[in-house]
């Protein structure tokens, strides 16, 4: 007898007078995945969790399980979020609040997916990619994540070296500052030898930093509270323009992060239970969703003040108003020249709201921009060390590269930091400050192609077992993905008007057309994995599908029977993975 089971879960199938018998026979395709795994040195350190019969909550586990949430939750205090949050409040100033706060609960849904998906089987999101999907989808997959990770890191590098130039007073030139943002690479793999616990606290640091330094500009500017409930409380955005709908959607698109489902889903993989009891499974999932939930309101909290500083002070202003409030400035080191002498709607980056808050409180040292470049230093530095931790993940699981750590490190890193010095080169602080739209826009292209896996897999029982997806979280997550190809090409739709260059036109339009086949074969890939048959007939999914399964199944269970518990299992491990159902035989 065989039974269907992921990693040898599906708690609930299992009978308490097999347990025994159950631990003593591994099963083959868990083998298979160790013996992957084993080149994966990330978790050197697991944390074990204390093991108990029933949920039961209790402080001392919770802080067991403190580290994989908030080192999650970095990535929505990146730089491209603090810029998504300040040109928020000024352009909309306080009406969009309450959508901050959906997109909040939108992102805490879709984290929780990953996480569980973690915690449920063991592996994380790459790895089961790797298992499920066929060559060519696995491929595809890796190299759209591998350029979020790059996006996102220029966009960290970014608000380091803007951070940087702001600290050192302009003093060193801007590649220089972008060249230094390798030495995080030495700190990273300094903490990450050092042992979990102390990375994880050093992020509790960074995390504590940010708090302090944008707490402190909110203090001083202090927003109006009674419009800073209203925009919380009432969903609407009365007399709002075409450019606060565009901001509106840009919200919702940039807010869930592809590259940090996968870390998510790798990070919590780092306590220790023991997932042959559903109980100590479903434990591990409340104690994630509670740390989730804590560290995704401090994240809103934060947020929320970035959006109503800059609400308060700059909505409704122009390049004129803020050009003479610097010139009245007496720091001699105020770039003057950020804000132009004209009447448009005034623009805000990284690099012109720290000049606005050194010219909204002039004194010889204007601290409030020093708190602010000191803010931004440790945002960038966390989700950078992040990023690249997810970089190491996405490598091993889909392509198994047995590198050193330090190597993998170091490309990542590099991969980033180079492309960023060459625009440095070409272009100033300013420019460079505004590439991060550019940033967000990419990553809102890629989110479907990490949504997708992530969706299918935790929604198969035969990778979650009794742990797969509601109707109520798949419709949720359907609602989500379809929102965002539509932004996605509402944007485009836009873009598409403004070219007047024909090729330049004929070329978008054809990436369009290759995008929309990229995201329906992915589909169709995801179908056949959660078992609809009829569709692995279709060219370039029946290609890689299993022609012959049941008899590679047949002939295993034949050879299993003989005594050969191996027998066959590497001629048809291809088949089964490349068929979308990675089935565990457990052999009893």
């Amino acid at each position: 007898m065989k039974e269907k089971i992921f990693k040898g879960e599906n708690p609930n199938s299992m009978r308490d007078n097999d347990e025994n018998k159950d631990k003593e026979k591994t099963s083959t395709a868990r083998k298979l995945l160790k013996h992957f795994r084993k080149f994966d040195d990330s978790f050197e350190d697991e944390i074990h969790v204390e093991q108990t019969e029933e949920y039961e909550f209790k402080w001392k586990k919770l802080w067991t399980f403190t580290g994989p949430a908030f080192t999650m939750t970095i990535a929505y205090m990146a730089p491209g979020n603090i810029v998504s949050d300040i040109q928020t409040g000024t352009i909309v100033g306080y009406r969009l609040l309450w959508l901050l706060l959906l997109t909040t609960i939108l992102a805490i849904i879709v984290q929780r997916l990953a996480a569980r998906l973690g915690i449920v089987t063991g592996y994380h999101l790459a790895e089961v990619c790797q298992n499920e999907y066929p060559t060519p989808a696995r491929y595809m997959l890796w190299i759209l994540i591998e350029t979020a990770i790059i996006a996102v890191n220029i966009q960290e590098v970014i608000g380091m070296a803007i951070a940087m130039h702001i600290l050192t007073n302009r003093t060193l030139p801007i590649p220089v500052e972008i060249a230094l943002g390798i030495v995080d690479t030495l700190i990273f793999l300094l903490l990450s030898n050092s042992g979990l616990r102390k990375l994880e606290l050093f992020f509790g640091v960074l995390i504590t930093v940010m708090i302090e330094t944008y707490g402190y500009n909110y203090v001083r500017i202090n927003p109006d509270m009674v419009k800073m409930t209203e925009g919380l409380v009432f969903p609407w955005c009365d007399n709002c323009k075409n450019s606060a709908l565009e901001r509106a959607v840009k919200m919702i698109g940039a807010t869930i992060l592809p590259h940090n489902l996968y870390f998510h889903s790798a990070i919590v993989t780092s306590r220790k239970i023991d997932r042959s009891k559903s109980e100590q499974i479903k434990d591990a999932n409340h104690y994630e969703f509670i740390q989730s939930v804590i560290f995704f309101i401090v994240v809103f909290i934060i947020n929320v003040g970035l959006t109503s500083v800059f609400a308060a002070e700059l909505h409704g202003k122009t390049n004129w108003n803020i050009h003479n409030l610097c010139a009245e400035s007496n720091y001699s080191r105020v770039d003057r020249n950020v804000f132009p002498k004209n009447n448009n709607t005034v623009e805000i980056d990284l690099y012109s709201a720290a000049i606005f808050l050194a010219c909204r409180f002039p004194a010889k040292i204007p601290w409030p921009m020093y708190a602010w470049a000191i803010g931004l230093f440790a945002s960038g530095l966390s989700s950078t060390m992040t990023s690249t931790f997810t970089g190491q993940f996405v490598m091993f699981g889909f392509l198994q590269l047995k590198w050193l750590k330090w190597k993998r490190i170091l490309f990542t890193r590099s991969v980033a930091i180079v492309p960023t010095l060459v625009i440095a080169f070409y272009t100033n602080i300013q420019h460079l400050s505004k590439l991060n739209d550019f940033v967000n826009a990419i990553m809102s292209l890629i989110l479907p192609f990490a949504l997708i896996p992530l969706l299918t897999v935790t929604s198969s029982s035969e990778i979650m077992g009794t742990f797969k997806n509601n109707r109520a979280t798949i419709l949720t997550v359907c609602c989500i993905l379809f929102f965002n190809i539509f932004t996605n090409f509402y944007f485009a739709s836009l873009l598409v008007e403004k070219l007047k260059n024909w090729s330049i036109l004929v070329a978008f339009i054809l990436f369009g057309i290759f995008y929309i086949l990229l995201l329906l074969y992915l589909v169709l890939c995801s179908t056949v994995i959660l078992g609809v048959n009829v569709i692995s007939n279709l060219p370039l999914v029946s290609k890689y599908a299993v022609e012959d399964y049941d008899s590679c199944r047949n002939d295993l269970d034949s050879n299993n029977d003989d005594g050969n518990e191996n027998a066959n299992t590497f001629d048809c491990k291809e088949d089964f993975y490349n068929y979308g159902e990675v089935l565990v035989l457990n052999v009893f």
